[in-house]
Parts: structure tokens; sequence; C-alpha cells
């Protein structure tokens, strides 16, 4: 448990395999077979989740796969630095940082590491957000669907609070009614002010300009919104 984190933290460790888990969400650490893959699937390729149900809520557990060319050859196992420096181990404490601070991002349950000599692999387990769609989806019904003021006080509010997201794009703003979430913090961050602010908001607009490349061409008032609703 760290400075920053409110909800009391285990970890469990047999042989090569590591578990952290939150107190909080699950009364005993989850096996190896609760990782697994028999839960309904979600999505599949990079962003591969599956749906378990559980008594207090549904949860998506994410397989960390890599992306990329690197991805082709080595498809989910990645360098062990040590527990802290692996990819579950960090985002977990990112989004319990997350929840202290009452920001919109998922609700992390529980993290695997499975460590195998110089590689390890893993999972993270966090809290179904119900009734959520992307942005991308709610957007592609129609741009005037889509609260964009909101999204952007909801990057600002992160922003202030030094989250750089990794991969800001419009698959990872989700919508449920009139609550803005961010979420996939892979490789986030908590950092000072700096030139990754605008980079954030510029990989989310490159997201938007391929996915709608006719709405977004000589500059939509919709992201004129956003941005304006960010800097205010």
């Amino acid at each position: 448990m760290t400075a920053q984190d409110s909800e009391p933290v285990e970890i469990v460790r047999h042989g090569g395999r590591a578990v952290l888990f939150s107190r909080a969400q699950l009364d005993a650490a989850p096996d190896a077979a609760w990782f697994g893959r028999d839960g309904a699937v979600l999505a599949r390729g990079r962003g591969a989740a599956r749906l378990v149900a559980d008594v207090r809520g549904d949860i998506v557990i994410r397989h960390y796969f890599r992306g990329g060319f690197i991805g082709r050859l080595i498809r989910d196992h990645y360098v062990y630095a040590g527990l802290a420096a692996t990819r579950p181990w960090r985002e977990f404490h990112l989004l319990l940082r997350a929840q202290t601070l009452g920001l919109p991002a998922p609700v992390p349950v529980a993290a695997q590491i499975v460590r195998a000599g110089l590689f390890y692999g893993g999972d993270l387990a966090m809290r179904m957000i119900v009734g959520s769609e992307t942005l991308s989806a709610v957007a592609a019904r129609g741009f005037d669907a889509v609260d964009w003021s909101a999204v952007g006080r909801c990057i600002a509010l992160f922003h202030r609070h030094g989250f750089d997201h990794a991969d800001l794009n419009a698959h990872n703003v989700l919508l449920q009614g009139d609550k803005i979430w961010i979420v996939d913090w892979d490789r986030g961050a908590v950092r000072e002010p700096g030139a990754w602010q605008a980079g954030n908001l510029a990989r989310l607009e490159r997201s938007l300009r391929k996915l709608f490349p006719e709405r977004l061409a000589g500059g939509a008032p919709e992201w004129q919104a956003l941005l304006t609703a960010y800097r205010t």
C-alpha cells in the first residue's frame, strides 16, 4: 500500500506468480483460474478483455498484449525488471490513485503478474462501467449525440491532477449518460505540467480525424467546443 492509496492492497506470491488485490473489492486473492479465459468475450486482439460475473457487480479482465510490429513476434511477454515496474502493477496503482482523487477512471479490483525467467505476462481486473459506450460508437451515430464540452472538462480534470494518458483516443473515452470516463491507463503516469498535455489532445484529435475524416475537415465546431471547455 502506497501513501496515495486509501484502499488496503494485499499481495500474494506463489512461485513466479504474484497477485495484488483490493480488499475493498475482493475478500481473498483470486486464483489463476479466475484470470482465465472462461468469461464472456468483450474484445479481442490487443485490447482483449473478458467479463466475469461477481456478486458485487461484473468485472472486466484485460490481458496485456503487445501492439505494433513487435507484437507479431512477442505477443504478450515483457522484460521483467521488478514487480513494481510491471505494467499490471503500475496501472493498478495508477487507478487506485485516480479513485482517491475522485477521478472517473475504472475501479481496480486485482492484477496478476506471471514471471517466466527474464519475462512476464499479466492481467488486470476492473469493475465494469455499466451502460457505457465509447466516444467513437456514440459519435458514429451523430456528433450531436456527444456532449463535447463535457469530454473537454473531463480531460482537463485528469490533466489538472497530472494524469498523462499514453493513448488517448476515441475508443478510450466512455460516455455513460451524462458522465464521461477515461479508460485504458496502461503506460499512463502522473507528471508535472508539460507538452504531454497538448500531446494527449492531439492524439485524440488524430483518432477522431481517422474515424470521421469528413466530419472533422476544416475544423469541426464540436472539437472547438471540446477545446474551449478544456481551457476554461
